[in-house]
């Protein structure tokens, strides 16, 4: 009886210490700062900056509605989400603003509503949920959660971009904000859930209810989840043993806005036309050095880590993975038709010649490489990212050699399965054709220079309008010109704005059609410096513009504050 009793104390004392061991874990655990959970999915407002499109500068142009805020109270009843209009506006001008998916996810579901469409997108990954205490004063509240699903509800669309059963990523448009009430200012009806319950009433009778529902905090959920507090992310286990790192692969390439797709891309198309000297990879920017030969580089967002990659004098920066897929040229004009096609891991190792061919305007998608082989007269070609598969796609050239501006080499966009390129065998008229070569087809009769794919429309410079920017739909409908400004050579699309280099005064500008602000007052042309020796290319990466002037590199914030030369 005894050895009995002994048995069942030391039994007892066990289930105590595990107890208490379990506790002190959670409380470490509970302890962590947010940048320290064990994330694979991130997070971005569905409402982007004016002109700022990512990160938190977004609630620079973005706030909650008066009195309908999270939980806030209306007429005795409590909100469940948030409600966004552009700071100060209250009025018509937010109707039609793009609303973005706040992450990668799944729409599952699509329907119009008496006050417009409303979509619910289930985002699986591992994330956080904040706590949130004494929520407007109550008692009321809930704890912090690390969940493997949540859902963003998005309320009083129009335009709807997408269906039940796509796959979205963050910077994917689902919609348009409507004004559905001639007495309600439009904006944005958004709610972050725990489940999707079918439960569609936007107010509750008290506070309690909706925390029971499964409603959080919208704004708090993004914050605790944004790519800006993820600089290391650990395991839950860190607090005890040897941290380990996940990688976060993010596509914030030129705050590009893309169709649904599951296409992953290596660089906006933006980038790419302008030379691809820039791209963003999670917490690192990677860029063609022009201070040390156009050598790669890579340096943290917060301008820390500065290193080498390679020796390599690089442009046509592409990142999938862990494979930076770049051109190695020196760049300028006695070299503009001579460069081969590389990889190399972001740590620098493995580096690997892929071709033997001279290319240009490297676009990688998913497994492809799509580029123009001067070695083949400017042909568009296609290669696997191992170099095995290589394939003519078209007769067509992309090189236009007998025109007085040599220097014109025609560009490729490859976006949503389709090549949208420069036609120079047709005066350079605008086509497009399916990935594998098939369906060829003229979109217009104009002969452009330069042209970015946006969502469902096709920018473009048009030379005998001035080099005029012009839009038309991807059916080839609906040719617009958007501006009387016009563009030497290159221009870069972020959000609703057009940066470029203005014809007249040669200075980096941006337009959104109707009003035009340079960003920086020296001109790109210096006097006296020959066009052999200058090159304007646009790049768009972490809110700043990436441009060249005499061959050096400057960046400058895109409201024209912060210049500086890359070195």
């Amino acid at each position: 009886m005894k050895l009995l009793k002994n048995i069942f104390l030391i039994f007892c004392l066990l289930i105590i210490s595990l107890f208490l061991i379990s506790c002190g874990k959670n409380l470490s655990y509970q302890n962590l700062e947010r940048i320290q959970q064990l994330q694979n999915i991130y997070f971005d407002y569905p409402v982007r900056g004016e002109p700022i499109g990512k990160t938190a500068d977004s609630q620079l142009y973005w706030d909650c509605c008066s009195d309908n805020d999270f939980c806030d109270s209306y007429n005795g009843a409590f909100h469940s989400g948030e409600d966004w209009n552009l700071k100060g506006s209250r009025n018509d001008i937010d109707e039609g603003r793009p609303v973005y998916s706040i992450g990668e996810g799944k729409v599952i579901y699509a329907k119009e509503e008496e006050v417009g469409f409303r979509v619910v997108i289930e985002h699986t990954g591992t994330c956080v949920i904040p706590s949130k205490n004494n929520i407007k004063g109550s008692s009321i509240g809930y704890e912090q959660e690390i969940v493997d699903k949540i859902y963003s509800v998005y309320l009083h669309l129009k335009d709807l971009h997408v269906k039940v059963g796509d796959e979205v990523g963050i910077d994917d448009v689902i919609g348009k904000i409507k004004k559905y009430d001639p007495e309600v200012p439009p904006h944005l009806h958004f709610e972050i859930r725990k489940e999707w319950n079918n439960v569609y009433e936007s107010y509750f009778e008290n506070i309690q209810q909706i925390i029971d529902l499964g409603f959080r905090d919208p704004s708090e959920f993004i914050e605790a989840n944004m790519i800006k507090n993820k600089v290391i992310i650990s395991s839950p286990q860190a607090v005890e043993e040897e941290s380990f790192s996940i990688e976060i692969n993010i596509d914030e390439v030129g705050e590009e806005k893309k169709e649904s797709t599951n296409q992953k891309y290596g660089n906006s198309v933006g980038n790419i036309v302008n030379g691809g000297l820039a791209a963003i990879q999670g917490e690192w920017i990677f860029y063609a050095n022009a201070s040390d030969g156009w050598k790669l580089y890579k340096i943290k967002i917060n301008g820390t880590e500065k290193s080498i990659v390679t020796d390599d004098k690089v442009n046509n920066i592409n990142i999938v993975g862990d494979w930076i897929f770049y051109r190695n040229s020196e760049f300028n004009y006695q070299n503009l038709f001579n460069g081969k096609m590389y990889k190399v891991k972001t740590d620098g190792t493995e580096k690997t010649r892929i071709s033997d061919d001279n290319v240009d305007a490297l676009n990688v998608v998913d497994d492809w490489i799509y580029y123009r082989n001067d070695t083949d007269g400017g042909k568009i070609y296609k290669i696997k990212k191992d170099g095995s598969g290589k394939v003519k796609l078209t007769d067509d050239s992309l090189l236009d050699l007998n025109s007085e501006f040599e220097y014109y080499s025609k560009n490729l966009n490859v976006v949503n399965n389709y090549i949208y390129y420069e036609n120079v065998s047709e005066k350079s008229k605008l086509y497009r054709m399916n990935l594998d070569g098939t369906g060829r087809t003229k979109i217009c009769d104009n002969s452009i220079v330069s042209l970015n794919v946006i969502d469902n429309l096709i920018y473009y410079i048009y030379i005998d309008d001035g080099y005029s920017f012009y839009k038309i739909g991807i059916d080839g409908n609906n040719n617009t010109k958007i501006s009387n400004e016009s563009s030497w050579m290159n221009f870069n699309f972020y959000n609703d704005y057009i940066f470029y280099c203005d014809n007249k005064e040669f200075k980096l500008s941006k337009t959104n059609g109707s009003q035009k602000t340079i960003l920086d007052n020296t001109a790109l042309f210096p006097e006296g410096i020959g066009i052999e020796n200058v090159m304007v290319y646009i790049n768009i990466v972490n809110d700043y513009v990436y441009y060249m002037s005499n061959l050096e590199l400057f960046k400058v914030k895109i409201d024209g504050t912060d210049k500086q030369i890359i070195n």
